[in-house]
């Protein structure tokens, strides 16, 4: 490109895409009606609310340090607002957006400014920004992810003691934004090595990140000996996340890392994968690439892999972190394309560089990567993790239709690829133009798909309250106290069980009467704070709940109380005790 738009005026398209998407986002989170994704958005909405009324980090009035505390935290500002929920859901939207920052500036390294800014048009339009809607750590860890992955590079540039500190820094952002985050420690020795490798000496390169290994024994053995004086385990500093780092069969890590890899090439529209993969490539092993380029390289090939390696362990795993906490309810392995999303940007960066500067291959190596590329989705299983595909797997969500058999989709898949791929051989400028414009149809396509699905799925929610969900407050006194009392059937199932546990944790959202959780028999899942009630001569005692005249279950309650509101579609029942009940 002979001529390039000045940084100046870039900067300022930049702000103004920003803003745009901000917007954009925001109004379409408005469609979203209620919480759906439970009990995650429960959990940072209690833990946000707290911090924002007291100070503290807590949920249900109970300390709490076992999950991500920097998202409630940014959120809190938000729930000191009378209109909490869709405050922060703007929020979310201007978060999301900010992600285009970092990104122009690692884009530039490798593009021109002009190009750049496309390649933040793509980022922009990613359908995971459909998460603007749902309070979810996606929100703040995208952005972070993004700055970590800036500073990593810079660290690779020029591996200062002041770049290193910045870079270990952005990590710990990253990290109490979201603790998958501790990934991208591994990322930063994986792209380090990688960059040493074409250095005149690796050794004395690598020997410039000692300031950092230092720093993060330190670090670690500061863990270690917190967690001792606790009594618990090094690896706690996770938090729910602790018993993810064992327990998972390694066998079948590679048919999992092998199906992320088929989702993220179906994510950006088939196109961009292989281009990303040559460019890559390139940049690593040519030794006229500067520093800066080679830096972007080596970052973006260890991200990929951290990270891919990283959800094909979750997916190895037992299901739903049921080895973690005994109350978690044990799921089929799925995909987690939402600890992957973050990696897209990248892919598009090098996909808009390998269109820049058309790297010279030879043509039966890049055939045969291309085959390899269109024979990929036949890793997919389909049929198995189509289920989760509506909040954890975006690019699933096109294919859950009745034109295609769910067994026939990685086929499918194979065909499209196989008819799409060839675009690449073209280098004439018109094709060019439409292979970019082809991803931009299949993001935005999926895009809207999963944005309709979300807003969907909260507006067909299993409740008669949807437009007055604070029914609760509205039934009882300004001051009054509601208890919710938890007793599991025996009737009920597992998908039962936990759609009535998910309507009270909505009622709970919503009405800010309701104080505290008891449970009769065995607890919820999920081991949220909750306190066992006890049945003495036919009366219901619940420990600390003095002055609780209202109960609100998704079963009778086994002492006589009078039904004075309902959610007929929830399950829920809203009751008063007599007056002599404690």
């Amino acid at each position: 490109m002979k001529r390039d738009l000045p940084l100046r005026a870039a900067l300022a398209a930049l702000g103004v895409l920003v803003a745009a998407s901000a917007v954009w986002r925001g109004l379409a989170a408005r469609g979203v009606k209620a919480p759906w994704v439970m009990p995650d958005e429960l959990i940072y909405s209690s833990l946000a609310r707290s911090i924002a009324s007291s100070g503290h980090v807590a949920i249900r009035g109970v300390r709490e340090t076992g999950y991500s505390v920097l998202y409630p935290l940014l959120e809190a500002p938000a729930f000191s607002s009378g209109s909490a929920y869709a405050a922060a859901k703007w929020e979310n939207a201007v978060l999301m957006s900010l992600a285009a920052v970092p990104l122009f500036f690692l884009a530039r390294r490798l593009l021109p400014n002009v190009l750049a800014l496309l390649a933040v048009v793509l980022a922009l339009l990613i359908p995971s920004l459909a998460y603007t809607g749902e309070l979810l750590t996606e929100n703040a860890f995208y952005p972070l992810f993004l700055l970590a992955l800036l500073a990593i590079v810079r660290t690779l540039e020029n591996p200062t003691v002041l770049r290193q500190l910045a870079g270990l820094g952005a990590i710990a952002a990253a990290y109490l934004a979201r603790a998958e985050g501790i990934v991208l420690v591994a990322v930063l020795f994986v792209a380090a090595l990688l960059f040493a490798l074409r250095e005149p000496s690796p050794r004395r390169e690598l020997r410039r990140y000692l300031p950092s290994m230092a720093v993060l024994a330190a670090a670690a053995a500061a863990v270690a000996l917190v967690e001792a004086a606790r009594g618990s385990s090094p690896a706690a500093f996770l938090g729910t996340y602790a018993a993810s780092v064992r327990g998972y069969p390694l066998v079948h890590v590679p048919r999992w890392a092998a199906a992320h890899l088929a989702d993220l090439e179906l994510y950006v529209g088939f196109l961009p994968f292989v281009p990303a993969v040559v460019i890559t490539w390139t940049l690593l092993t040519s030794e006229r690439v500067d520093r800066s380029r080679r830096a972007v390289a080596a970052a973006a090939a260890a991200a990929v892999v951290c990270l891919l390696v990283l959800v094909a362990l979750f997916s190895a795993g037992p299901g739903e972190q049921a080895s973690k906490v005994a109350t978690y309810p044990k799921l089929p392995p799925v995909l987690h394309e939402r600890y992957l999303f973050y990696v897209v940007p990248l892919l598009l960066v090098l996909f808009l560089a390998w269109l820049h500067r058309r790297p010279r291959l030879r043509l039966p190596v890049f055939a045969a990567l291309l085959a390899l590329a269109a024979l990929l989705p036949l890793t997919l299983p389909y049929a198995r993790v189509r289920t989760n595909a509506d909040f954890e797997a975006l690019a699933l969500l096109p294919w859950n239709n009745s034109l295609v058999a769910p067994r026939n989709v990685p086929v499918v898949l194979c065909v499209t690829a196989a008819i799409l791929l060839p675009l690449l051989f073209v280098r004439r400028g018109s094709i060019v133009m439409l292979q970019v414009g082809l991803v931009a149809v299949v993001l935005v396509f999926e895009g809207i798909i999963a944005g309709d699905e979300m807003r969907k799925a909260s507006r067909q929610l299993p409740t008669s309250r949807l437009d007055a969900p604070a029914w609760v407050d509205a039934a009882v006194p300004r001051a009054a106290k509601v208890a919710v009392l938890w007793r599991r059937e025996p009737r009920w199932r597992l998908p039962a069980t936990i759609a009535h546990e998910h309507a009270l944790w909505r009622a709970e959202f919503f009405n800010s009467s309701i104080d505290g959780y008891w449970f009769l028999g065995s607890p919820m899942h999920y081991g949220l704070p909750e306190t066992r009630a006890r049945l003495v001569r036919g009366r219901l005692v619940l420990p600390g709940g003095q002055g609780i005249r209202y109960l609100l279950s998704a079963s009778p309650p086994p002492v006589r109380a009078a039904a004075i509101a309902r959610d007929p579609k929830a399950g829920l029942t809203l009751y008063r005790l007599p007056p002599l009940q404690p």
